[in-house]
């Protein structure tokens, strides 16, 4: 099991009346198991992009209230302790679609799923 941090930006309004979120601030601390993965990227002439991706089982029998907005923190070589939130807002992946929820083959909840996801390049 690894330690994972939210991050969420508290919610706001743009000079044009549009809902935006502010600067992020860690919300939620969690231990989850964490997976690599490679997220297909459609390839394009002139581009050659870095793709990091993980997959991430939560364990919780409640929702974590994790949302599609939200920033992770994960394996970042930062001590959590001890850098500025500055330097960890560089480690943070967003959120690749809706969290999902984890059943068992019985139909029990064992927790949540989801995917991180960003593109260098």
């Amino acid at each position: 099991m690894e330690t994972i941090h939210v991050w969420r930006g508290p919610p706001g309004t743009d000079p044009y009346g549009n809902d935006v979120h502010g600067e992020p601030i860690p919300v939620l601390t969690l231990s989850a198991f964490v997976a690599p993965n490679h997220p297909a990227e459609p390839a394009q002439v002139g581009r050659n992009a870095i793709v990091t991706g993980y997959t991430i089982y939560v364990r919780t029998p409640t929702p974590t209230g994790i949302v599609a907005t939200d920033l992770i923190e994960v394996r970042s070589p930062l001590d959590a302790g001890t850098a500025t939130l500055d330097e960890r807002r560089a480690h943070l992946l967003p959120v690749d679609g809706v969290p999902a929820a984890w059943i068992s083959a019985r139909g029990v909840r064992r927790g949540e799923q989801l995917a991180v996801k960003v593109v260098d390049g």
